[in-house]
């Protein structure tokens, strides 16, 4: 039995309820994560600037951007991310 290519698991897994929730959920953070990065990129700022507007840490700006976890953008509140960019 071979194993499944990621295109074949990525049409495949989201047919199960529990896997498809999951997915979206993982999606959404995702998606905000690219906003997230491509604002500051539009924006000619580094981490470590964001940071400093921010009054935090550059690594919490790199966990912000890195992290695998839905709840990412719950450590900054988005009206803080809003007045930066």
């Amino acid at each position: 039995m071979s194993r499944s290519t990621l295109s074949e698991f990525k049409e495949k897994a989201p047919v199960k309820a529990s896997v498809k929730k999951e997915y979206e959920a993982l999606s959404s953070a995702y998606n905000q994560r690219k906003i997230l990065i491509a604002l500051r990129q539009e924006a000619g700022l580094t981490q470590e600037q964001i940071a400093t507007l921010l009054h935090t840490q550059k690594s919490n700006i790199s966990r912000l951007e890195n992290a695998n976890s839905t709840n990412f953008i719950k450590t900054i509140n988005n009206s803080q991310i809003m007045l930066v960019f």
